[in-house]
């Protein structure tokens, strides 16, 4: 695929690309990585409804922060300059800045089309409804490293 300025991008979204960064990153010399990190309260509210996923709390949380920590060690095996990471929700309140964030990372111009994105049905907060307090509390516990290194507390 090439942008308006003819440089080739490759854009390939599967979760599962944070457990072999290093791999793929070595693979496209020049690659970048633009990780986009949510609230695990609401990613493991998410994840509770996926068929593919367990559906007990403790379970999700035990998966969910393995997939974490592999992406911990994998990304300080990384050069500071092949990967971004962006909150979704700083995303979500401040689509311009942020956007503009990833393209002076990507070393492309800026371009307002950008932002032709219907980002309505982000789902943040979700977890608020959709778990319980017990649930909620269990997330906070087993991800508290995580919330507070990324500042969701």
């Amino acid at each position: 695929i090439r942008d308006h300025q003819k440089k080739p991008i490759l854009q390939e979204d599967n979760t599962h690309n944070l457990l072999y960064a290093q791999d793929l990153l070595s693979m496209f010399p020049g690659g970048k990585m633009i990780h986009i990190i949510r609230d695990p309260r609401d990613v493991i509210s998410s994840l509770k409804s996926q068929r593919w996923a367990p559906n007990n709390i403790n379970d999700l949380v035990e998966w969910y922060s393995a997939v974490m920590n592999q992406w911990q060690t994998q990304k300080s095996q990384l050069n500071r300059t092949q990967f971004i990471e962006i909150r979704f929700e700083n995303l979500i309140a401040n689509p311009e800045k942020t956007i503009n964030e990833i393209c002076n990372f990507l070393g492309i111009e800026y371009n307002s089309k950008l932002l032709d994105l219907d980002l309505s049905k982000h789902n943040i907060g979700r977890y608020k409804n959709e778990l319980s307090a017990q649930d909620i509390s269990a997330i906070e516990t087993g991800t508290a490293a995580l919330l507070k290194e990324y500042n969701y507390n």
